[in-house]
Protein backbone atom coordinates (compact mmCIF):
# COMPACT_ATOMS: atom_id res chain seq x y z
CA UNK A 1 0.00 0.00 0.00
CA UNK A 2 1.79 3.32 -1.00
CA UNK A 3 0.82 6.79 -0.43
CA UNK A 4 2.50 10.01 -1.59
CA UNK A 5 2.46 13.23 0.69
CA UNK A 6 2.87 16.66 -0.59
CA UNK A 7 3.48 19.94 1.13
CA UNK A 8 1.23 22.58 0.73
CA UNK A 9 3.22 25.85 -0.24
CA UNK A 10 6.67 24.69 0.94
CA UNK A 11 7.88 26.45 -2.19
CA UNK A 12 6.97 29.77 -0.87
CA UNK A 13 8.50 28.88 2.54
CA UNK A 14 12.04 28.12 0.57
CA UNK A 15 12.04 31.19 -1.60
CA UNK A 16 10.74 33.58 1.21
CA UNK A 17 13.36 32.06 4.53
CA UNK A 18 15.60 30.47 2.29
CA UNK A 19 16.90 26.72 1.26
CA UNK A 20 18.67 26.28 4.90
CA UNK A 21 15.57 27.01 6.46
CA UNK A 22 13.34 24.94 4.07
CA UNK A 23 15.99 21.85 4.38
CA UNK A 24 15.38 22.39 8.60
CA UNK A 25 11.77 21.90 7.70
CA UNK A 26 12.09 18.70 5.64
CA UNK A 27 13.73 17.44 8.63
CA UNK A 28 11.25 18.08 11.07
CA UNK A 29 8.69 16.61 8.21
CA UNK A 30 10.57 13.36 8.39
CA UNK A 31 11.05 13.21 11.86
CA UNK A 32 7.59 13.71 12.84
CA UNK A 33 6.23 11.13 9.99
CA UNK A 34 8.37 8.54 11.54
CA UNK A 35 7.18 8.69 14.70
CA UNK A 36 3.35 7.95 14.27
CA UNK A 37 3.98 5.77 11.21
CA UNK A 38 3.46 2.02 12.45
CA UNK A 39 6.15 -1.01 12.40
CA UNK A 40 6.57 -1.80 9.47
CA UNK A 41 6.26 0.98 7.80
CA UNK A 42 8.38 3.21 5.29
CA UNK A 43 8.95 6.67 4.45
CA UNK A 44 11.29 8.33 1.94
CA UNK A 45 11.43 11.59 0.50
CA UNK A 46 11.09 11.75 -3.70
CA UNK A 47 11.97 14.84 -4.05
CA UNK A 48 11.57 18.71 -3.46
CA UNK A 49 8.30 18.67 -1.24
CA UNK A 50 7.19 15.11 -1.91
CA UNK A 51 7.27 12.27 0.38
CA UNK A 52 6.43 8.32 -0.29
CA UNK A 53 4.77 6.27 2.05
CA UNK A 54 4.51 2.40 2.35
CA UNK A 55 2.32 1.19 4.84
CA UNK A 56 2.07 -2.32 5.79
CA UNK A 57 -0.75 -3.92 7.03
CA UNK A 58 -3.38 -2.39 5.41
CA UNK A 59 -6.18 -4.44 4.32
CA UNK A 60 -8.33 -2.20 2.13
CA UNK A 61 -9.11 1.20 0.36
CA UNK A 62 -10.68 2.58 3.38
CA UNK A 63 -8.01 1.52 6.00
CA UNK A 64 -5.53 2.93 4.03
CA UNK A 65 -7.71 6.14 3.94
CA UNK A 66 -8.34 6.19 7.60
CA UNK A 67 -4.35 6.17 8.49
CA UNK A 68 -3.54 9.23 5.62
CA UNK A 69 -6.38 11.10 7.58
CA UNK A 70 -4.60 10.57 10.54
CA UNK A 71 -1.35 11.76 8.98
CA UNK A 72 -3.12 14.79 8.07
CA UNK A 73 -4.04 15.83 10.99
CA UNK A 74 -1.01 15.48 12.85
CA UNK A 75 0.39 18.24 10.68
CA UNK A 76 -2.17 20.36 12.14
CA UNK A 77 -0.05 21.68 15.01
CA UNK A 78 2.52 23.74 14.14
CA UNK A 79 6.68 22.83 13.38
CA UNK A 80 8.59 24.66 15.96
CA UNK A 81 11.93 25.49 13.40
CA UNK A 82 14.45 27.44 15.69
CA UNK A 83 12.68 30.54 16.96
CA UNK A 84 9.88 30.12 14.34
CA UNK A 85 6.62 28.68 14.23
CA UNK A 86 5.21 27.01 10.92
CA UNK A 87 2.35 25.57 9.92
CA UNK A 88 2.46 23.27 7.21
CA UNK A 89 -0.43 21.69 5.52
CA UNK A 90 0.02 17.93 3.83
CA UNK A 91 -2.24 16.65 0.59
CA UNK A 92 -1.90 12.67 0.52
CA UNK A 93 -2.55 10.45 -2.55
CA UNK A 94 -3.25 6.95 -2.17
CA UNK A 95 -3.06 3.76 -4.01
CA UNK A 96 -3.56 0.23 -2.69
CA UNK A 97 -2.04 -3.03 -4.25
CA UNK A 98 -2.98 -5.62 -5.94
CA UNK A 99 -6.16 -3.40 -6.21
CA UNK A 100 -5.11 -0.31 -8.09
CA UNK A 101 -1.76 -1.75 -9.87
CA UNK A 102 0.63 -4.71 -9.79
CA UNK A 103 3.96 -3.57 -9.90
CA UNK A 104 5.91 -0.66 -7.58
CA UNK A 105 6.03 2.24 -10.49
CA UNK A 106 2.20 1.64 -11.17
CA UNK A 107 1.43 2.06 -7.91
CA UNK A 108 3.18 4.94 -7.37
CA UNK A 109 1.81 6.56 -10.20
CA UNK A 110 -1.77 5.65 -8.90
CA UNK A 111 -1.31 7.04 -5.83
CA UNK A 112 0.32 10.60 -7.87
CA UNK A 113 -2.55 10.87 -9.55
CA UNK A 114 -4.77 10.31 -6.36
CA UNK A 115 -2.67 13.55 -5.37
CA UNK A 116 -3.56 15.93 -7.83
CA UNK A 117 -7.62 14.82 -6.48
CA UNK A 118 -6.71 15.67 -3.31
CA UNK A 119 -4.97 19.34 -3.73
CA UNK A 120 -8.30 19.65 -6.00
CA UNK A 121 -10.39 19.09 -3.32
CA UNK A 122 -8.81 22.09 -1.25
CA UNK A 123 -5.25 20.82 0.27
CA UNK A 124 -4.61 19.24 3.48
CA UNK A 125 -7.01 16.38 2.07
CA UNK A 126 -6.72 12.64 1.06
CA UNK A 127 -7.42 10.94 -2.22
CA UNK A 128 -7.65 7.24 -2.65
CA UNK A 129 -7.34 5.98 -6.29
CA UNK A 130 -10.24 5.07 -8.55
CA UNK A 131 -9.90 4.54 -12.13
CA UNK A 132 -12.03 7.42 -12.36
CA UNK A 133 -9.53 9.83 -11.62
CA UNK A 134 -7.63 9.05 -15.03
CA UNK A 135 -10.53 10.78 -17.05
CA UNK A 136 -10.02 13.42 -14.39
CA UNK A 137 -6.50 13.93 -14.87
CA UNK A 138 -6.67 14.27 -18.84
CA UNK A 139 -9.29 16.78 -18.82
CA UNK A 140 -6.65 18.48 -16.18
CA UNK A 141 -4.12 18.38 -18.60
CA UNK A 142 -6.26 19.76 -21.54
CA UNK A 143 -7.37 22.62 -19.45
CA UNK A 144 -3.95 23.71 -18.05
CA UNK A 145 -3.07 23.40 -22.42
CA UNK A 146 -5.83 25.73 -22.73
CA UNK A 147 -5.23 28.00 -19.72
CA UNK A 148 -1.53 28.60 -21.02
CA UNK A 149 -2.96 29.43 -24.26
CA UNK A 150 -5.66 32.06 -23.24
CA UNK A 151 -2.97 33.87 -20.72
CA UNK A 152 -0.95 34.17 -24.25
CA UNK A 153 -3.67 35.43 -26.41
CA UNK A 154 -5.48 37.46 -23.81
CA UNK A 155 -8.52 35.77 -23.44
CA UNK A 156 -8.65 36.45 -19.54
CA UNK A 157 -11.16 39.51 -18.38
CA UNK A 158 -11.77 41.09 -14.75
CA UNK A 159 -15.16 41.65 -14.07
CA UNK A 160 -16.31 43.83 -10.71
CA UNK A 161 -18.68 43.17 -8.15
CA UNK A 162 -19.82 46.24 -6.16
CA UNK A 163 -19.88 45.81 -2.36
CA UNK A 164 -22.61 48.82 -1.37
CA UNK A 165 -24.04 49.94 1.99
CA UNK A 166 -27.12 49.22 2.94
CA UNK A 167 -27.74 53.16 5.08
CA UNK A 168 -26.93 54.68 1.77
CA UNK A 169 -27.15 52.67 -0.90
CA UNK A 170 -23.86 53.76 -2.35
CA UNK A 171 -21.52 51.92 -3.61
CA UNK A 172 -18.61 51.83 -1.44
CA UNK A 173 -15.92 49.41 -3.27
CA UNK A 174 -16.09 47.18 -6.32
CA UNK A 175 -14.35 43.18 -6.27
CA UNK A 176 -12.51 42.01 -9.06
CA UNK A 177 -13.42 38.57 -9.69
CA UNK A 178 -11.35 36.47 -12.74
CA UNK A 179 -13.03 35.46 -15.79
CA UNK A 180 -11.74 33.22 -19.13
CA UNK A 181 -13.38 34.17 -22.32
CA UNK A 182 -13.73 30.61 -24.20
CA UNK A 183 -16.26 31.96 -26.57
CA UNK A 184 -17.52 35.48 -27.25
CA UNK A 185 -20.16 35.25 -24.61
CA UNK A 186 -19.33 32.28 -22.66
CA UNK A 187 -17.17 33.03 -19.93
CA UNK A 188 -16.15 30.58 -16.89
CA UNK A 189 -15.75 31.53 -13.85
CA UNK A 190 -12.29 31.42 -11.69
CA UNK A 191 -13.39 28.77 -9.45
CA UNK A 192 -13.70 25.98 -12.14
CA UNK A 193 -9.64 26.94 -13.21
CA UNK A 194 -8.09 28.22 -10.14
CA UNK A 195 -7.05 24.61 -9.03
CA UNK A 196 -5.94 23.59 -12.14
CA UNK A 197 -3.53 26.78 -12.08
CA UNK A 198 -2.23 26.46 -8.31
CA UNK A 199 -1.06 22.97 -9.32
CA UNK A 200 0.69 23.54 -12.29
CA UNK A 201 1.94 26.73 -11.69
CA UNK A 202 0.06 29.11 -13.57
CA UNK A 203 -1.15 31.13 -10.67
CA UNK A 204 1.32 33.04 -10.46
CA UNK A 205 1.05 34.18 -13.98
CA UNK A 206 -2.46 34.77 -13.11
CA UNK A 207 -2.36 36.85 -10.36
CA UNK A 208 0.59 39.28 -11.48
CA UNK A 209 -2.20 40.00 -14.67
CA UNK A 210 -4.97 40.40 -12.24
CA UNK A 211 -3.02 42.47 -9.88
CA UNK A 212 -1.88 44.48 -12.74
CA UNK A 213 -5.25 44.79 -14.19
CA UNK A 214 -7.16 45.81 -11.26
CA UNK A 215 -4.67 48.63 -10.45
CA UNK A 216 -4.80 50.21 -13.50
CA UNK A 217 -8.87 49.88 -13.10
CA UNK A 218 -8.90 51.68 -9.71
CA UNK A 219 -6.70 54.34 -10.74
CA UNK A 220 -8.81 54.99 -13.78
CA UNK A 221 -12.23 55.62 -11.57
CA UNK A 222 -10.29 57.60 -9.59
CA UNK A 223 -9.39 60.02 -12.48
CA UNK A 224 -12.88 59.63 -13.84
CA UNK A 225 -15.46 60.48 -11.46
CA UNK A 226 -15.00 57.97 -8.52
CA UNK A 227 -12.43 59.47 -6.36
CA UNK A 228 -12.32 57.93 -3.57
CA UNK A 229 -12.83 54.22 -5.67
CA UNK A 230 -11.69 51.03 -3.45
CA UNK A 231 -11.05 47.46 -5.36
CA UNK A 232 -10.93 44.10 -3.26
CA UNK A 233 -8.37 41.69 -5.43
CA UNK A 234 -8.31 37.61 -4.39
CA UNK A 235 -4.54 36.82 -3.68
CA UNK A 236 -3.51 32.94 -3.94
CA UNK A 237 -1.33 31.79 -1.29
CA UNK A 238 1.61 31.09 -3.34
CA UNK A 239 1.57 34.76 -4.71
CA UNK A 240 0.87 35.80 -0.64
CA UNK A 241 3.95 33.85 0.60
CA UNK A 242 6.45 34.52 -2.33
CA UNK A 243 9.08 36.39 -0.97
CA UNK A 244 8.90 39.69 -3.30
CA UNK A 245 4.99 40.29 -2.67
CA UNK A 246 5.24 43.36 -0.83
CA UNK A 247 7.60 44.95 -3.05
CA UNK A 248 6.03 44.40 -5.98
CA UNK A 249 2.57 45.65 -4.38
CA UNK A 250 4.83 49.04 -4.13
CA UNK A 251 5.87 48.84 -7.41
CA UNK A 252 1.59 48.50 -8.77
CA UNK A 253 0.98 51.33 -6.58
CA UNK A 254 3.62 53.51 -8.01
CA UNK A 255 3.47 52.63 -11.86
CA UNK A 256 -0.71 53.66 -11.41
CA UNK A 257 -0.21 56.51 -9.13
CA UNK A 258 -2.66 55.36 -6.66
CA UNK A 259 -2.68 55.37 -3.16
CA UNK A 260 -2.32 52.06 -0.39
CA UNK A 261 -5.87 52.54 0.29
CA UNK A 262 -7.67 52.05 -2.28
CA UNK A 263 -6.45 48.54 -2.20
CA UNK A 264 -7.65 45.61 -0.33
CA UNK A 265 -6.42 42.06 -0.53
CA UNK A 266 -8.59 39.38 -0.25
CA UNK A 267 -6.76 35.85 1.47
CA UNK A 268 -7.66 32.54 2.13
CA UNK A 269 -7.53 30.89 5.44
CA UNK A 270 -5.01 28.41 3.67
CA UNK A 271 -2.49 31.42 3.13
CA UNK A 272 -2.71 32.34 6.68
CA UNK A 273 -1.10 29.22 7.78
CA UNK A 274 2.82 29.65 7.72
CA UNK A 275 3.09 31.42 11.27
CA UNK A 276 5.55 34.35 11.74
CA UNK A 277 5.86 34.35 8.20
CA UNK A 278 2.40 35.42 7.73
CA UNK A 279 2.19 37.96 10.34
CA UNK A 280 5.41 39.48 9.01
CA UNK A 281 4.08 40.06 5.81
CA UNK A 282 0.36 41.06 7.11
CA UNK A 283 2.28 43.66 9.19
CA UNK A 284 4.24 45.22 6.02
CA UNK A 285 1.00 45.55 4.18
CA UNK A 286 -0.21 47.10 7.08
CA UNK A 287 2.58 49.70 7.38
CA UNK A 288 2.53 50.18 3.47
CA UNK A 289 -1.53 51.17 4.12
CA UNK A 290 -2.71 48.48 2.24
CA UNK A 291 -6.10 46.55 3.58
CA UNK A 292 -6.15 42.80 4.11
CA UNK A 293 -9.33 40.95 4.25
CA UNK A 294 -9.83 36.94 5.80
CA UNK A 295 -11.65 35.56 3.25
CA UNK A 296 -13.99 32.29 3.61
CA UNK A 297 -13.52 32.15 7.41
CA UNK A 298 -14.41 29.43 9.01
CA UNK A 299 -13.14 26.73 6.20
CA UNK A 300 -9.77 25.94 7.40
CA UNK A 301 -7.25 26.72 10.51
CA UNK A 302 -8.05 29.96 11.39
CA UNK A 303 -9.09 30.42 15.04
CA UNK A 304 -11.81 32.99 16.53
CA UNK A 305 -8.38 33.59 19.02
CA UNK A 306 -6.02 34.09 15.93
CA UNK A 307 -8.44 37.05 14.60
CA UNK A 308 -7.03 39.08 17.79
CA UNK A 309 -2.81 37.98 16.64
CA UNK A 310 -3.56 38.95 12.72
CA UNK A 311 -3.05 42.72 11.58
CA UNK A 312 -5.95 42.65 9.14
CA UNK A 313 -8.93 44.94 8.35
CA UNK A 314 -11.67 42.30 7.70
CA UNK A 315 -13.47 39.31 8.26
CA UNK A 316 -15.48 37.31 5.86
CA UNK A 317 -17.32 34.49 6.83
CA UNK A 318 -17.81 31.47 4.56
CA UNK A 319 -21.56 31.07 3.28
CA UNK A 320 -21.59 27.62 5.35
CA UNK A 321 -21.65 29.79 8.46
CA UNK A 322 -24.65 31.55 7.25
CA UNK A 323 -26.51 29.57 4.93
CA UNK A 324 -29.63 28.69 7.32
CA UNK A 325 -29.58 32.12 9.22
CA UNK A 326 -33.13 32.64 7.43
CA UNK A 327 -34.05 29.30 9.06
CA UNK A 328 -31.62 28.31 11.33
CA UNK A 329 -31.96 30.45 14.81
CA UNK A 330 -28.69 28.83 16.37
CA UNK A 331 -26.85 29.36 12.98
CA UNK A 332 -27.90 33.45 12.83
CA UNK A 333 -26.79 33.24 16.52
CA UNK A 334 -23.48 31.65 15.48
CA UNK A 335 -23.16 34.11 12.40
CA UNK A 336 -24.06 37.23 14.54
CA UNK A 337 -21.59 36.21 17.44
CA UNK A 338 -18.82 35.69 15.30
CA UNK A 339 -19.63 39.41 13.75
CA UNK A 340 -20.19 40.70 16.94
CA UNK A 341 -16.90 39.73 17.96
CA UNK A 342 -14.85 41.06 14.76
CA UNK A 343 -16.60 44.36 15.93
CA UNK A 344 -15.28 44.46 18.98
CA UNK A 345 -11.83 43.44 17.78
CA UNK A 346 -12.04 46.43 15.31
CA UNK A 347 -12.59 44.53 12.48
CA UNK A 348 -15.54 44.24 10.00
CA UNK A 349 -17.60 41.68 9.85
CA UNK A 350 -19.00 40.06 6.54
CA UNK A 351 -21.10 37.28 6.10
CA UNK A 352 -20.62 35.02 2.54
CA UNK A 353 -23.49 33.12 0.93
CA UNK A 354 -27.52 32.93 1.94
CA UNK A 355 -30.43 34.11 1.14
CA UNK A 356 -31.18 37.88 0.74
CA UNK A 357 -33.50 38.02 4.01
CA UNK A 358 -30.60 36.40 5.87
CA UNK A 359 -28.02 38.39 4.22
CA UNK A 360 -29.77 41.72 4.61
CA UNK A 361 -31.02 40.79 7.92
CA UNK A 362 -27.44 40.52 9.06
CA UNK A 363 -25.84 43.18 7.77
CA UNK A 364 -29.11 46.19 8.42
CA UNK A 365 -28.91 45.37 12.05
CA UNK A 366 -24.68 46.03 12.40
CA UNK A 367 -25.47 49.00 10.12
CA UNK A 368 -23.27 47.87 7.02
CA UNK A 369 -22.82 47.01 3.33
CA UNK A 370 -23.85 43.92 0.79
CA UNK A 371 -22.42 42.44 -1.93
CA UNK A 372 -23.00 40.86 -5.31
CA UNK A 373 -26.27 39.74 -6.52
CA UNK A 374 -28.47 41.77 -3.90
CA UNK A 375 -27.72 45.08 -5.62
CA UNK A 376 -26.06 45.20 -9.16
CA UNK A 377 -24.37 42.20 -11.30
CA UNK A 378 -20.72 41.84 -12.30
CA UNK A 379 -20.11 44.47 -14.44
CA UNK A 380 -17.57 43.57 -17.42
CA UNK A 381 -16.86 46.92 -18.32
CA UNK A 382 -14.34 49.00 -16.08
CA UNK A 383 -16.26 52.09 -17.29
CA UNK A 384 -19.00 50.76 -14.95
CA UNK A 385 -17.33 51.91 -11.95
CA UNK A 386 -17.52 55.38 -12.60
CA UNK A 387 -21.00 55.03 -12.83
CA UNK A 388 -22.31 52.18 -10.17
CA UNK A 389 -20.63 54.20 -7.24
CA UNK A 390 -22.81 56.84 -7.82
CA UNK A 391 -25.89 54.96 -6.08
CA UNK A 392 -28.21 52.02 -6.58
CA UNK A 393 -32.04 50.81 -6.79
CA UNK A 394 -33.31 48.12 -4.77
CA UNK A 395 -32.23 44.66 -4.89
CA UNK A 396 -32.44 43.13 -8.35
CA UNK A 397 -32.98 39.52 -7.21
CA UNK A 398 -33.50 36.93 -4.20
CA UNK A 399 -30.04 35.50 -4.21
CA UNK A 400 -27.37 37.63 -2.27
CA UNK A 401 -23.64 36.26 -2.09
CA UNK A 402 -22.33 38.29 1.13
CA UNK A 403 -22.82 41.10 3.75
CA UNK A 404 -20.06 42.99 5.48
CA UNK A 405 -20.12 44.47 8.46
CA UNK A 406 -17.89 48.23 8.26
Amino acid sequence: RRAVLDLDNFKTINDSLGHEFGDRVLREIGDRLRTVLGVGDFVARLGGDEFTLVLENVASSEEVERRAALLVSEFQRPLDIGSREVLIGVSIGAAVYPEHANDSASLLRAADTALFRAKELGRNRVSVYSPELLVAASHRFQTEQALRRAIDTGDLELFYQPQVSLTTSETSSMEALLRWRQMPERFVPAAEFLGIAEQSGLIMDLNRWVMSQASETVGYWRRNGWPKARIAINVSSQQFLAGDFVVNIERLLRKHNIPADCLELELTEHALQTGAITVDTLRSLRLLGVAVALDDFGTGFSSLTSLEQLPISRVKLDRSLVADVDENPRAAAIAHSIIGLCRSLGLRGHGGGGGAGGAAAISARLRRCGRAGLFHRPARCRAAGAGLHLGCTRPHGPASRAVCAA
